[in-house]
């Protein structure tokens, strides 16, 4: 990852703390964050505690980036790059200011888990112990007990999110089990910042089987079920079907179980034997690529790619709520084929231009399972694979012989012009549904680039 071309050793900061540190924080810091994000990460959480100590008693308004390259005697990238990882793993905010004497920033530091927390934590807890081992996770696990502080900063939050930071490719430790006191961190609101969910679709299958939603999917879950997806990286019809199989007869959510079924979807598509927490770099074109301007279709694809099938209803019908019945159908699909949710909205989107606008299930689903069997998996594919089909089904140009042409150039010119208008006239009524459907996907790009 860069450092961003508006972050100079010349910028200033100030730190600030958003709560109490736990009494034995540094032992949270050494034994359990440095695993996963490294000593030079938590070596940078420690100065700037005591940079805040020391602006505080000397009454500094601000220190610049130079100070903590000098101090740590490490680049601004190496701080960059610590910087993130302490607000992938819940141990920052970062905040920019700009004023006319320059731009500085705020780095609110947030108290670690404590270690009963921290192992409590589903997605913190699996990952440790792929560093540490087994026999070194359970010893740590024995030692200690449970504390929580929160608090919330107002300004524009720029603070980076775990799947902006890292890439797992996790085989999860079936197992290990759950600390007795677990239930008690699912209610915290700290810890990794993963980007949250639409539990729409889920909602919407618990209510058909007249499951108590409320009793599902509560705060607590929905955290935990966020965590799987990203952890595993799971497909939400993927995280559907293990919710399902987790459910107790009294409609509660047998974590373990939950645990386990993600396990089963994660080993199914992977052959990777080990995880390590592994720090996101760019690719040689990624920044030229960021320069270039996007096309409409740059930006169709992007937008399929990261919303939900609900939402791209709602888009397509100008705000308004999609039904029950369009959603229940989509989510069955999708189950049913094991496509996933780019390729699904791709579907979607192809559909109401060759449908007319209407959702037809029979078309749907002929389609669906045709691209299933293909192995699409990204919006991109899907859409390149659609245009390619409709090419093969178009009628090749007739491949006339000499003869034939020789007897074309005889056909008087009267004739000539007759014929053609008739074929224009054809032309014109044939593919008046295909000129309609490229004034929608028109309609509909224009509408996507237009959105920042």
């Amino acid at each position: 990852m860069n450092v961003p071309k508006n972050l100079l050793p010349n910028d200033g900061f100030n730190v600030s703390l958003a709560n109490s540190l736990p009494q034995n924080y540094m032992e949270s810091l050494y034994h359990l964050y440095l695993p996963l994000i490294g000593r030079d990460a938590v070596n940078l959480y420690v100065i700037l505690m005591q940079e805040m100590h020391m602006m505080s008693s000397l009454a500094i308004d601000r220190q610049t980036h130079h100070t903590l390259m000098n101090h740590l005697n490490v680049s601004l990238h190496n701080i960059y790059e610590s910087r993130v990882k302490l607000e992938a793993l819940g141990l920052m905010r970062t905040y920019k200011h700009e004023h006319e004497s320059g731009r500085h920033y705020t780095y609110e530091l947030i108290p670690p888990f404590t270690p009963e927390n921290f192992f409590a934590d589903v997605m913190l807890s699996e990952l440790l112990v792929k560093h540490i081992g087994q026999r070194r996770f359970t010893q740590l696990r024995q030692l200690y007990q449970i504390k929580q502080t929160t608090q919330t900063t107002e300004g524009m939050e720029i603070t980076a999110q775990f799947h902006d930071v890292f890439t797992t490719n996790v085989q999860a430790n079936a197992d290990l089990k759950a600390n007795e006191n677990e239930s008690i961190i699912y209610k915290q609101q700290r810890g990794i910042n993963v980007q949250p969910i639409d539990f729409s679709l889920i909602a919407a299958t618990l209510k058909q089987r007249n499951i108590p939603v409320a009793r599902v999917l509560t705060e607590t879950n929905e955290r935990i079920l966020t965590q799987l997806v990203h952890l595993y990286d799971l497909e939400m019809y993927e995280l559907e079907k293990a919710l399902l199989w987790a459910l107790t007869e009294e409609h509660t959510l047998d974590i373990e179980q939950l645990k386990a079924a993600c396990h089963d979807f994660f080993m199914n598509k992977s052959n990777n034997s080990k995880i390590k927490l592994t720090f996101n770099q760019p690719t040689k074109n990624e920044g030229k690529k960021k320069n270039v301007q996007q096309s409409p279709k740059e930006r169709l694809i992007s937008r399929l790619e990261s919303i939900t099938p609900k939402q791209l209803l709602e888009d397509l019908s100008e705000g308004h709520h999609a039904s029950e019945q369009d959603l229940k159908m989509i989510r069955e699909i999708m189950i049913k084929q094991g496509l996933t949710t780019p390729v699904m909205n791709v579907l979607i989107h192809f559909t109401l231009l060759k449908t007319n606008m209407q959702l037809s299930r029979p078309y749907m689903e002929k389609i669906a399972s045709h691209w299933s069997r293909a192995k699409l998996k990204t919006a991109r594919e899907a859409m390149d694979f659609a245009l390619q089909q409709s090419q093969k089904l178009q009628p090749a140009p007739k491949q006339h012989t000499y003869r034939q042409r020789q007897k074309e150039e005889v056909i008087p010119d009267w004739f000539k012009r007759r014929t053609d208008e008739v074929k224009e006239s054809k032309q014109s009524d044939m593919s008046e549904d295909q000129r309609q459907a490229e004034k929608e996907m028109a309609a509909i790009l224009k509408k996507y680039n237009s959105q920042p």
